[in-house]
């Protein structure tokens, strides 16, 4: 049956039988009709389109489907006349495809044309009920229109969502009489009689005379509430609100209860026997005759274990007594007690195992009456320690029928107190109590006390924890630590963490007196236990101050420093989380004596190639003197200078000794260099490796080579070359930039690319943004000084370089070609020229003296192409200003 919601819009709302008066109808059961039209305002993707999947009736439906922006999509009546009582009505249906999405749309009307901008809106909606068969009915009054001709909108107004249906569409008359509005309709169960009625609450009567019909007797229908049958229980009957006027009639739907509980006659038990099947999730209710509570033994029965529940539910019906499987999926001897006059036991099941064919044995339960009242009682254990047992205290503060209470050996009447035992530790006891009805005989609990708390489970009883004196534990150790019968002393969860506030097993309590600043604590030899958490305490008992905590295994031995000598401070230990119960060793221990703190840094004497170390006593302790290797010297509080002068290459490892050799300890490893000075006229010029090593990684060297003779100029003859260089892009990891003068504020003389200098002839092709290897560097800079910037990175290193360091006066002729430079050579294909004023001409020779080459580059510098050349010794001439400068080339 589809489910039809009533919308109330401008002036009437009620239920109505619109074929009747129908002046045109559409179904869309085809096609949205060519008399019909559609508008795309939104310019997307989708508009209104016909559709088959959800009708609300017919065959078929309009469908306007989602798009990412927001809908403007008219589906436009015929044009109509609007006549009183005969068109002045229009209604659809429409729904939504699934529930996750509503979809908004408008109602408009236009009494010009079909144009949107025609159109005004009479209603805004959201449609909500999905439409795979369950729709809402939308209905407009449009009495105000009464003689105008008419177009009317339906039109999608939301954006991103799912799919907006409409069907059925009515063109009609308004209906002359008044339909009465029901509220609602309730069941009202009469179990005792067998039967049912309804309630109807009536808020407006309607026309006079209308009436509940339900098949055979009409039910006069006026505001309030209106009471329809009685039923048998289990009979259907369907009710209709009849109206004067057959258009106001609507139905109120279909009754029918058969949910009565079974009757249980006190005296008499119900047997109930039940095979489930897959989903199963049926449910029987019992109620007592005579008020009584009911109580249900099960004789047999199983249920698929851990997947399908037996529920029992108290006279609430909704106070689980139990949810579960019984032993492993085995419900025989379960018995459950209802606190009313009613109980329900039902299985709920999932979709695979059943009784029928999986083999479970059927259900076959006893409900009867309860006809004694069971008593009220409690129990606690309470351990005997001096003598290791324990007894049971019993209070009854309501004795009901109650006769025994038995603990399997001995029975003893009831009374308002009772003593059970004693019972040597470890020993299970569980209580019955007994009535003149066996209905409601019910097991008090089981007790066992395996054993009593250790003495320091609380703080008071805290043991005292002896340190031993020296670097581990001693003598003093305490072994076979367990944690058996520990509780929670209820001192504040340590603040180390999420484990340091389990506590699952208990705590235990140690006191023990610093003898140090610091003191180191640690456990071991566990025994079942896996992992022991700590915290220590100043303070007194009573007024504990959390100093400190550690939670993991991993966290012993555990050093506690800032310790007050003297002080007591207090250990608390516990399982950190793992649950388990077993045993440890726990020890303390420090040294006799106070180590000092002491740090050391080196001064150099670079003149002298030698260093000298000053040691910083910030904490004396009992510091005595430090040794470095060979002698030991006396130190004091403060910062001392040691009296020895080391060499550069030395390295002096340095140890703190104390008056008691337990606190030496060592501060460090030492020595120095200085960096070479740079060379002089006629000397070599290396990277930091020299002749027989690679240079260093994350290197950044400056070296600023100046004359000895003030006017001279310094010139840099490369023998060797080899840095690291990137080979993407040309550029360098590792290379020389080369600043003309006295230090970087200078031009720089530059290669091919960029301003860094590398040549990498590890490369199986040996690459980079210039080869120096065979170059000469002049200064031509007033100071005659030349400087270098060496910078590598943290990989790869290469060999260096090697060069030659001259020095010469500037010679007229040599002005304007000084610092003229030329790579490489031997050359493959292009020369490198590169001057420090315009080059006018460059002429290239062969060996007989043939000019094979000229060109005028009038620029700084320049590229000369000599591909076209063949393999050979060449002479270049390079005219710049009035002076010329040949040299001699190798072209590969």
């Amino acid at each position: 049956m589809k489910k039809i919601t009533l919308l109330c819009i401008a002036i009437f709302c009620f239920a109505f039988s619109w074929q009747a008066n129908a002046q045109f109808t559409e179904s869309f059961d085809t096609e949205i009709p060519a008399t019909w039209t559609i508008l795309n305002e939104d310019g997307g993707s989708e508009t209104w389109n016909h559709q088959t999947q959800y009708p609300y009736a017919g065959a078929g439906h309009a469908r306007v489907r989602y798009e990412s922006a927001a809908h403007n999509d008219f589906l436009i009546t015929p044009q109509f006349t609007v006549t009183a009582n005969t068109s002045d009505r229009i209604s659809f249906f429409a729904g939504i495809d699934g529930t996750y999405f509503t979809e908004t749309f408008d109602v408009r009307i236009s009494t010009t044309g079909t144009a949107a901008a025609d159109f005004t809106t009479i209603a805004s909606e959201t449609a909500t009920t999905d439409a795979d068969g369950d729709y809402t009915q939308y209905t407009y009054d449009l009495s105000a229109y009464v003689g105008s001709s008419v177009y009317v909108a339906i039109v999608a107004t939301d954006t991103n969502r799912f799919y907006l249906y409409v069907d059925e569409f009515v063109n009609d008359g308004l209906p002359n009489c008044t339909a009465a509005v029901i509220d609602s309709q309730t069941i009202v169960p009469d179990c005792g009689n067998s039967q049912y009625s309804i309630d109807v609450v009536v808020s407006d009567a309607g026309d006079a005379g209308t009436v509940i019909n339900d098949g055979t007797t009409d039910y006069s229908v006026v505001a309030g509430t209106v009471t329809v049958g009685p039923y048998a229980v289990g009979t259907s009957v369907t009710l209709n609100v009849v109206h004067t006027d057959g258009a106001c009639d609507y139905s109120l739907g279909d009754f029918e209860y058969t949910e009565c509980p079974t009757l249980v006659n006190c005296g008499t038990p119900v047997n109930t026997t039940y095979c489930y099947t897959a989903s199963d999730n049926t449910e029987f209710t019992y109620q007592s005759s005579d008020g009584s509570s009911l109580y249900v033994e099960f004789n047999a029965g199983e249920v698929e274990n851990s997947w399908d529940e037996l529920i029992v539910l108290d006279s609430d019906g909704t106070t689980e007594l139990y949810n579960g499987y019984g032993a492993s999926g085995d419900l025989t001897g379960l018995t459950f007690t209802s606190s009313g006059d009613t109980i329900t036991v039902k299985i709920q099941a999932d979709g695979s195992g059943q009784c029928d064919t999986d083999g479970y044995t059927s259900w076959d339960f006893d409900v009867t009456c309860l006809n004694c009242t069971s008593a009220v009682a409690s129990a606690v254990a309470v351990e005997d320690c001096v003598n290791s047992e324990f007894s049971i205290n019993v209070t009854v503060s309501d004795l009901g029928d109650a006769t025994t209470i038995t603990d399997g050996t001995t029975p003893q009447p009831v009374a308002a107190t009772m003593t059970f035992g004693p019972y040597a530790f470890g020993t299970e006891v569980t209580l019955e109590v007994m009535h003149s009805d066996v209905v409601c005989d019910f097991e008090l609990g089981t007790y066992n006390i395996g054993g009593c708390p250790p003495v320091n489970d609380t703080p008071n009883g805290a043991i005292t924890l002896t340190l031993d004196e020296g670097t581990d534990c001693g003598a003093n150790a305490i072994t076979g630590v367990s944690n058996a019968f520990t509780t929670d002393s209820g001192e504040a969860a340590p603040a180390c963490g999420s484990y340091g506030t389990a506590l699952d097993r208990g705590d235990l309590w140690y006191a023990f007196v610093a003898q140090n600043a610091t003191v180191t604590l640690n456990t071991d030899n566990y025994s079942v236990v896996t992992s022991i958490a700590g915290a220590y305490y100043s303070g007194t008992v009573g007024a504990l101050v959390e100093e400190g905590c550690t939670e993991f295994a991993s966290g012993w031995p555990w050093e506690l420093s800032g310790l007050t000598v003297g002080e007591t401070y207090y250990l608390r230990v516990w399982d950190y989380g793992n649950d388990q119960t077993g045993t440890f060793d726990l020890c303390g221990y420090y040294l006799s004596c106070t180590q000092a703190e002491a740090t050391a840094s080196v001064t150099d004497d670079c003149g002298a190639y030698t260093f000298t170390i000053d040691v910083d006593v910030t904490s004396a302790g009992d510091i005595v003197s430090v040794n470095d290797g060979t002698t030991s010297h006396a130190v004091v509080a403060g910062v001392n200078t040691l009296p020895v002068t080391y060499n550069f290459g030395d390295t002096i490892t340095l140890t703190a000794e104390h008056s008691d050799s337990t606190c030496d300890f060592e501060i460090g490893s030492y020595s120095s260099s200085c960096p070479p000075p740079p060379p002089a006229c006629g000397g070599n010029f290396y990277d930091s490796g020299a002749i027989s090593s690679d240079y260093s990684s994350n290197e950044d060297i400056t070296t600023t080579i100046c004359p000895d003779v003030p006017g001279d100029a310094v010139n840099v003859t490369f023998t060797f070359f080899s840095t690291e260089d990137n080979s993407i892009g040309g550029t360098c990891y590792d290379g020389l930039t080369i600043y003309n003068g006295a230090d970087t504020s200078a031009p720089t003389i530059n290669p091919t690319t960029g301003t860094i200098w590398c040549w990498d002839r590890d490369d199986t092709t040996p690459s980079g943004t210039g080869d120096l290897q065979g170059m000469t560097i002049s200064s031509t800079d007033a100071s005659g000084c030349l400087t270098f910037v060496f910078t590598s990175d943290g990989s790869s290193t290469r060999e260096g370089w090697e060069a030659t360091v001259g020095c010469s006066p500037l010679s007229l002729e040599d002005f304007g070609l000084t610092g003229f430079t030329y790579f490489p050579n031997p050359v493959n294909n292009t020369l490198s020229l590169r001057g420090v004023k315009e080059i006018q001409n460059v002429a290239v020779y062969n060996m007989l003296g043939q000019e094979v080459l000229r060109t005028a580059p009038n620029a700084v510098d320049h590229d000369l192409d000599m591909s076209g050349l063949q393999t050979g010794a060449y002479f270049v001439k390079v005219s710049i200003g009035n002076s010329t400068k040949t040299v001699r080339i190798i072209k590969n």
